[in-house]
């Protein structure tokens, strides 16, 4: 990934498709390999891998709050490439740092031992493995979602921001890229506090699972989106500039954060925790490729938002996210009491 982002710093079409080439490479490696090891940090069936991976998930925004504060400053102030250019440094800072403190994990993560080449095995999987897989397709089918309307963070968020939000304080504008440091900047301030709620709620037995934290995850989301529709309510059809209060689109973030929170970090646990261990490394690239396959989706909704701008409004394309992740939303709550019977199997 630092090799990635040096190719993008570098003003060619060639660097630019090698550097996305290695970044998606290096991510290949990066994701699904540190998110499996969080969980081998606990022993299996321990209440507190979900206020692990939560915690995790806090370490993961304190790089993306840096992240966008300096490259998005430098991309839009001064050049992108420089911006990339920091974003390389970034990742072989901590290239460095994971290098010379690994030995903090102990057998984590290591080559497992070889098997004695005369025994033979053969892993079946049980009609509880079976139904938990079950369950985390569905669970996986979920985030594909939460994670189409989610991303529009980048996307038509960005451009709200961009075009039709009042980002002036005291004469200085706000540069947009900046407004997507709160996503980061709400996990690192939440984050403990829900790692704390899901442990004092699992003491007390009453902790919702994982398909209700879910289900929880995506009306958060659609709330979110309810506050777009109201702030893109005063922008005329067709409009090209507006000045909107920037309080709807902060209010967004935060509710779209607290989705995050109950869904993301809680997902990767439950991938940890239902997956056979000889298949753990497995789901964990299929949890990521329905995340990719939620930005897809979500990037051909945006490329409609013009048309919908044009003949209709800014505020009817965020109601198409707010129907979706409330249907959602709902659907899974009603099959999660099915789902918990399958889970705790």
């Amino acid at each position: 990934m630092a090799l990635g982002h040096g190719s993008l710093a570098i003003d060619s079409l060639l660097t630019f498709y090698l550097g996305l080439i290695l970044l998606v490479i290096g991510n290949g490696f990066f994701k699904p390999n540190i998110s499996s090891m969080v969980g081998q940090l606990y022993p299996k069936g321990s209440p507190l891998k979900d206020a692990a991976y939560t915690l995790f998930y806090m370490g993961i925004n304190i790089g993306a709050f840096l992240g966008i504060l300096i490259c998005g400053y430098l991309g839009e102030k001064i050049g992108w490439h420089y911006g990339f250019g920091a974003a390389s440094i970034g990742m072989i800072f901590g290239l460095l740092i994971f290098y010379s403190l690994q030995n903090l994990l102990g057998n984590v993560g290591l080559k497992p031992p070889k098997l004695k080449k005369h025994i033979k095995t053969k892993e079946v999987l049980t009609t509880v493995e079976k139904k938990r897989l079950f369950v985390l397709m569905i669970l996986a089918f979920f985030s594909i979602v939460f994670w189409l309307a989610f991303e529009q963070a980048g996307s038509s968020m960005n451009i709200f921001a961009l075009k039709y939000t009042d980002r002036e304080i005291l004469d200085f504008e706000i540069p947009a890229s900046w407004l997507q440091t709160l996503n980061p900047l709400f996990i690192i301030l939440l984050a403990p506090i829900f790692s704390i709620l899901w442990i004092k709620l699992e003491k007390i037995n009453k902790a919702p699972n994982g398909a209700m934290k879910f289900s929880l995850g995506l009306f958060l989301l659609s709330l979110g989106f309810v506050m777009l529709v109201i702030g893109a309510i005063s922008i005329p059809q067709g409009a090209e500039t507006a000045s909107v209060s920037m309080i709807w689109l902060i209010l967004a973030i935060f509710l779209h954060t607290t989705g995050e929170l109950c869904l993301s970090p809680v997902g990767l646990s439950y991938v940890n925790k239902l997956s056979p261990k000889h298949l753990m490394g497995m789901m964990f690239g299929a949890w990521f490729l329905a995340v990719a396959v939620g930005n897809y989706i979500g990037g051909v909704l945006f490329g409609m938002i013009d048309d919908i701008i044009k003949t209709q409004s800014l505020s009817n394309f965020f109601l198409i996210f707010v129907a979706i992740t409330l249907t959602a939303s709902v659907l899974l709550f009603v099959l999660s009491f099915k789902f918990k019977q399958w889970m705790d199997a």
